[in-house]
């Protein structure tokens, strides 16, 4: 038995000492979970945060600054702007979220990995060493530029994050899309043969990860589903599906076509273009800056309420990125290595190199046509589409040179981007979007299979 010889009083003041602590204590752990957990919380609930579908930290700038040229450091500026109360306030509002189980909104879900056969994960941001490993190769036929390549006769799976919550009913029970590579280096079949079989009808399909399918099964990719339906007709078709094989501009496309595809003797040619083929963009999009007051409301209402795919309408875009200067595309990252601007619509590359694939298959008896797909941004009901204008362009191009034209933005316009992307994480077309895109090029190919 423990002696105290404190006398009562002391007893007392201690007792109202320590609860006069206690009250403290909880009446600031109230304050805390008001202000971090449940304002945040009720803000999320009522006015939630619209998700941001592209991980990737991108240069960010606003319309003023593009053509002003101050494209380059605005994010810098942002963090710069914001104080340091910001940062701690936005630390413990994560904080708070993620111990209740809320996705952050940053929408980050559905990024992925390469998986190769023997089991090993290799993250996006660890290819760098990929070219020692063998599994990029430099491109072996003439290019305009420099390419690589995944090596032939490759089998890997691209493992997609957060499955368990995002559900896509294609990828396989671990969040997995297999992608195999022929011995030539193409997303097709094994048995693909330069000879063409008697009889046999082709269409060679040129472009990038559009063509080949990112993000799909290849028996959903719009190259494969085109074929099946003209097959299903008793059609002797085959489509060679040429995407993303050390090709990603369009005079890369042309270069391909003349110095490698053409020996698969194609009776028709479908070049297909994304934006990101004609103008600087971030690649599978163009980004609006974050919001930059930076203050303690933003934090509580949720730092991207505003989504960065919705850009202002009242701005006119395309001519901004007809106009905009090399050095401030390549400082804002909207060029680069593999996008360079030396390739863009504005340098008039894209149109030359269509005109001259017209006349070298129009030497041999070939069709080509032209397919444009938009970015899937702007795109649903309340949303306004800003390259509008730049699809008007191409298909005016096309016409007056006389290359048979697919756009298909009017076939996705009023459906919701969201419900068009792999992932929130990959903007690439879902199987629902090549499939919308696969009728729409089967009716663009089978007039022109027929002479």
């Amino acid at each position: 038995m423990v002696d105290d010889t404190r006398t009562e009083p002391e007893w007392h003041d201690a007792i109202a000492h320590w609860d006069a602590a206690c009250r403290r204590i909880a009446r600031t752990a109230a304050i805390a979970g008001v202000t971090f957990v449940f304002v945040p919380l009720v803000l999320w609930l009522v006015a939630p945060p619209a998700p941001s579908p592209d991980p990737a930290p991108m240069p960010a700038w606003r319309s003023e600054d593009f053509l002003d040229g101050r494209t380059t450091r605005q994010f810098e500026k942002h963090v710069k702007e914001s104080s340091w109360l910001t940062f701690v306030l936005r630390g413990l509002h994560d904080a708070a979220m993620e111990a209740l189980g809320i996705p952050p909104p940053g929408g980050m879900q559905g990024q992925f990995d390469f998986e190769i056969e023997s089991g090993e994960l290799i993250p996006l941001s660890s290819l760098g060493n990929a070219l020692e490993r063998g599994f990029i190769v430099a491109v072996p036929w003439e290019q305009p530029r420099p390419r690589t390549m995944i090596a032939p006769n490759q089998t890997f799976w691209l493992r997609y994050r957060n499955n368990d919550v995002l559900r896509r009913d294609w990828f396989d029970g671990k969040g997995r899309v297999k992608v195999h590579l022929n011995r030539f280096g193409m997303r097709d079949r094994d048995d693909l043969e330069e000879a063409k079989p008697a009889g046999e009808r082709r269409i060679l399909c040129l472009g990038d990860s559009m063509v080949f399918g990112w993000g799909v099964p290849e028996e959903s990719c719009w190259v494969r589903v085109v074929e099946s339906d003209l097959r299903a007709e008793g059609r002797n078709v085959r489509t060679i599906n040429c995407g993303a094989v050390g090709t990603v501009c369009v005079d890369e496309y042309w270069w391909a076509l003349k110095n490698r595809f053409v020996a698969f003797d194609p009776d028709v040619v479908v070049v297909t273009l994304c934006l990101n083929d004609l103008v600087p963009s971030h690649g599978l999009s163009l980004m609006a800056p974050p919001e930059r007051s930076g203050g303690l409301g933003d934090v509580l209402k949720g730092r991207s309420r505003r989504n960065p795919l919705d850009l202002d309408p009242a701005f006119d875009w395309v001519e901004a990125l007809l106009k905009v200067p090399q050095g401030e595309a390549e400082a804002g990252n909207l060029c680069n290595h593999d996008r360079p601007f030396q390739a863009m619509w504005s340098q008039g590359v894209p149109q030359s190199s269509l005109r001259e694939a017209r006349a070298f298959c129009d030497a041999r008896g070939i069709r080509l046509a032209v397919v444009l797909w938009p970015f899937l941004q702007g795109l649903g009901p309340g949303r306004s589409y800003p390259f509008g204008r730049l699809h008007d362009m191409v298909a005016t191009f096309c016409r007056e040179e006389g290359l048979p034209f697919l756009d298909v933005l009017p076939l996705l316009r009023a459906i919701p981007q969201e419900d068009l992307w792999v992932t929130p994480a990959d903007m690439h077309p879902n199987p629902r979007a090549h499939r919308i895109a696969a009728t729409a090029i089967r009716a663009l190919v089978e007039p022109l299979l027929r002479r």
